[in-house]
């Protein structure tokens, strides 16, 4: 909409940076976008862009790459020049390009023929639709913009797999107050009462089909855990962190709490966390940043004046684990926390997940506010394989590949797969090719419809 815009000023003579434009959009809407940008650049205007689409890539006159690896372990120079240049080059995207190297993975899996089935979904601008989504399967919905993707996944089978029977209870509950009953009451009382009850049931569950606007839905009863993994923040502050989310900092606080300074002073595990109103720096309160609030900016953090970003007291930053204090591991890298721990069997499974999905380059301590929608939602991937979830899981994903090169598509085909050993369904809104090529079913809507793609 922007570009279009841009395009009737018919200005010229202007440098436009995009960051990743083809975010939600499929391969057509891509290829509309890439000619909007040339029309731009024909017009006398200079365009950059941030992507890792290979079509935008392709239609570039020339490629800068940074690297070689994401975070404090990228930041170089690895190629800038002509396209037909970067082809020749050895940069890692130039070889996925160009073919020399390859998403390759084992994702064979079997998928049940018990199905969740939707009938008539008309909710928004959903067109009546039939869908049947396989149990113990990676399914993706895919289409361009405005197509009900979201509509279809979230406001329809989401909501009624996670919000059915809340709905029927609030609903049957509301009919007792206006009679001044409640509900163990009914159960309680006579046949006729029950069947009065029973009577309220059925209501509840016409208005509920009436509110997704669905016909009804059929479903497994395996199914005990939905779980929607989206892209917001684990968290606002610098208290939150990839250690304390996914729960590793809590076992390593146990270990420093374990060594034999800390058993002398008679320190446990609560000792070690910068959450302590006692052994936290009292300048910060354990943030080891303090915000700076601008009028007319986002506000910004800066180091703690007094610990240095280091969170803690002297007397805590004494006691050391095989050489490091509690803040020199918050300051590790995962993969080298990784390395660190490797004969702990549970705190390496955790960190392992984090370095198998592309993660490792985060700091253990790196805050919240830091990380991208990208990286949060791929924490939270991590989080949910550590628990032990009882029956089977359908977990609900949203265009996780943003911001992902297709080295990480890999490692995030490889999380999934893990999910689907483990039992579990997988159903995603996605438009890149390298994750569509692994899908067991993939629904194509089009403006509301089921369509060829």
């Amino acid at each position: 909409m922007r570009l279009a815009k841009q395009l009737g000023n018919k200005l010229t003579g202007i440098i436009y940076v995009l960051d990743e434009p083809t975010i939600g959009l499929d391969d057509k809407e891509i290829q509309k976008a890439i000619a909007s940008i040339k029309r731009l650049k024909d017009m006398g205007n200079t365009i950059i862009v941030v992507e890792h689409n290979e079509e935008f890539i392709m239609a570039s006159d020339r490629v800068v790459e940074i690297g070689p690896g994401a975070g404090d372990f990228g930041g170089n120079l690895i190629f800038s020049g002509p396209y037909k240049e970067f082809l020749k080059s050895k940069a890692l995207t130039a070889q996925y390009i160009t073919g020399k190297k390859k998403i390759n993975i084992d994702f064979e899996h079997k998928p049940t023929n018990k199905t969740v089935n939707i009938r008539k979904a008309a909710k928004y601008n959903l067109q009546n639709i039939n869908v049947s989504i396989k149990l113990w399967s990676f399914t993706v919905i895919t289409g361009p913009s405005g197509a009900g993707k979201t509509t279809l996944m979230y406001t329809t089978l989401y909501r009624f797999l996670e919000e059915k029977t809340k709905f029927i209870q609030s609903y049957i509950r509301l009919q007792l107050l206006k009679k001044w009953r409640n509900r163990q009451e009914i159960l309680a009382a006579p046949v006729i009462h029950k069947q009065e009850y029973e009577h309220y049931q059925n209501l509840a569950i016409q208005e509920f089909y009436k509110d997704i606007a669905v016909d009804n839905i059929t479903w497994h009863e395996e199914i005990k855990n939905v779980i929607y993994v989206d892209q917001t923040s684990i968290g606002k502050t610098p208290r939150s962190c990839p250690a304390t989310f996914i729960w590793t900092f809590d076992h390593i606080r146990q270990l420093f709490a374990g060594t034999s300074e800390s058993k002398y002073l008679w320190f446990n595990a609560s000792y070690f966390s910068f959450n302590s109103d006692k052994w936290a720096c009292t300048a910060c309160d354990g943030y080891g940043y303090k915000k700076v609030e601008l009028q007319f900016l986002p506000d910004t953090y800066i180091p703690c004046d007094l610990c240095h970003g280091k969170r803690y007291k002297n007397e805590i930053l004494d006691i050391k684990w095989r050489g490091k204090n509690i803040s020199e591991i918050l300051e590790m890298y995962v993969s080298d926390a990784l390395d660190l721990f490797k004969e702990i069997d549970h705190i390496r499974e955790e960190l392992e997940l984090m370095n198998n999905i592309g993660l490792g380059y985060l700091k253990m301590g790196q805050p919240a506010h830091t990380l991208s929608w990208g990286e949060s939602q791929r924490l939270k991937l991590v989080k949910h394989l550590l628990k032990s979830y009882k029956g089977h899981s359908v977990y609900f994903l949203d265009e996780p590949t943003v911001g992902l090169h297709m080295s990480d598509i890999e490692k995030l085909l490889r999380v999934i797969k893990e999910f689907l050993n483990k039992g579990d369904t997988i159903l995603m809104i996605e438009h890149d090719q390298n994750i569509l090529q692994f899908a067991d079913d993939i629904i194509y809507l089009d403006n509301g419809a089921i369509k060829n793609p």
